[in-house]
């Protein structure tokens, strides 16, 4: 990881249904917060951005408002990084609600989806009597319009079929064996479970961008550190705290 704490870099792009694109950097306030999971459950992003042109505002109110039956999502995509390693792409997705600030503040807050358009999307898939996995991951991830990174054992799964809905289908790869699968952005990942997807953790500590102290949980330990494109979903990291050293230790 690097040490560099430099500037920081901001992008927040919305695509409207017109294919029209609009970005704004980190001169305009933005403030954004999230999950992601290691699983087949949606990423999700609610975010403020203060201060755009009121017909932007208003454009954006409009195609998003639940009234408008009609509307096509309105996609974000968010990119964070610093000057020293550049911007990467932390969250894309649909956004679902959009609300206007309370005067006299002039900005929006909006929740957004990754996806989202895949929860309602039927798809039908039937598979030969036999097809490895790696195959069948491909043709879900072809189907989600995603690419693929799949560093899972392969094995041969018998009379596939499936009808519904499409994202549904990464839950299903998950229960064809030992596996883990989730999306992540524009990527279908599929591992064995337990499997870290970086080959050597990432160290995480004082020197490298971690905030206070990590804390244990009944779930493990959070850890709070500053945003670095190294650290993706399923990676396993190495925390090492003088503050709080029965933290210390590897984890995903």
């Amino acid at each position: 990881m690097t040490a560099a704490f430099d500037n920081r870099l901001v992008t927040l792009s919305f695509t409207l249904a017109n294919g029209e694109t609009i970005t704004y950097d980190q001169e305009y306030y933005i403030a954004c917060s999230g999950t992601k999971f290691g699983n087949s459950n949606l990423a999700d992003m609610e975010l403020r951005i203060d201060n755009i042109a009121i017909n932007t505002r208003n454009n954006i109110i409009t195609q998003t408002s639940p009234l408008n039956l009609l509307r096509t999502p309105v996609n974000v995509q968010l990119l964070v990084g610093r000057r020293s390693f550049g911007a990467f792409v932390l969250f894309q997705g649909g956004v679902v609600a959009t609300n206007p600030t309370q005067p006299p503040d002039i900005g929006l807050t909006m929740r957004s989806l990754m996806l989202v358009l895949q929860l309602t999307n039927p798809i039908k898939l039937t598979a030969p009597a036999q097809i490895k996995l790696s195959v069948l991951a491909a043709q879900v991830a072809q189907q989600l319009g995603v690419k693929l990174s799949f560093q899972a054992t392969d094995k041969m799964v018998d009379n596939y079929s499936f009808t519904g809905a499409a994202l549904k289908q990464v839950e299903k790869i998950a229960e064809a064996g030992n596996y883990t699968a989730c999306i992540d952005n524009d990527t279908l990942v599929v591992l064995n479970n337990g499997q870290a997807r970086n080959k050597t953790p990432i160290q995480v500590n004082s020197s490298t961008g971690m905030i206070g102290v990590p804390e244990l949980t009944d779930f493990g330990v959070r850890v709070r550190m500053l945003i670095n494109s190294q650290v993706q979903i399923l990676d396993q990291i190495q925390v090492t705290s003088a503050i709080n050293p029965s933290a210390n230790g590897t984890t995903s």
